[in-house]
């Protein structure tokens, strides 16, 4: 199920600094999607979940949340297929780039 978390809008409550020229506030409403656990997703693509934990440690929030699109993770498993015929660089070392991106832009995973 998707959780909805709100947030009160900061600023000021004058009218005067008020952009939109209205003393009440609104709130700002956002849907977070849950992700898929290995035993939820679907059959065809569980063995994703072993690649992930076995390339990262443990399981990685976006692509639990992109499982629930399947034809999307196979989209992406085929492009990534496509290029890899005309890659230059070792796997290795664009993972390691990927690996130390994602460290250096604070990335939590």
């Amino acid at each position: 199920m998707a959780q909805v978390a709100t947030r009160a809008y900061a600023g000021s409550t004058s009218a005067k600094q008020d952009q939109t020229h209205c003393t009440k506030r609104y709130e700002i409403v956002v849907a977070r999607i849950s992700g898929l656990e290995k035993e939820q997703a679907p059959w065809h693509l569980r063995w994703f979940y072993g690649m992930m934990r076995k390339m990262f440690g443990k399981d990685l929030t976006p692509t639990k949340v992109q499982m629930r699109l399947p034809g999307l993770v196979w989209g992406g498993i085929a492009m990534e297929a496509a290029l890899g015929r005309k890659r230059l660089v070792s796997l290795r070392y664009i993972q390691l780039g990927r690996v130390r991106t994602a460290a250096r832009i604070g990335c939590p995973f």
